[in-house]
């Protein structure tokens, strides 16, 4: 299942890059997509939502602690 987020604080196209991968470490994450013009997050993933947000917010924390993921 496709889920779409908004990410914030993401300074350069590099940095969401990796940000996407590390999050696509995640267990339960198929695919992740970081637009960093649009500041949009797509995750395919058949974690629940909420549980997913968490899992990707602690992802993005630990990476830069400016990042949100709403």
């Amino acid at each position: 299942m496709k889920h779409k987020f908004n990410v914030e604080g993401i300074d350069c196209p590099v940095c969401a890059s990796k940000l996407a991968t590390k999050m696509s470490e995640i267990e339960g994450v198929d695919y992740v997509k970081i637009n960093f013009l649009t500041e949009k997050l797509t995750v395919d993933s058949d974690l629940e939502r909420d549980v997913l947000l968490v899992a990707l917010r602690s992802v993005a924390k630990a990476f830069d602690s400016a990042i949100t993921v709403e």
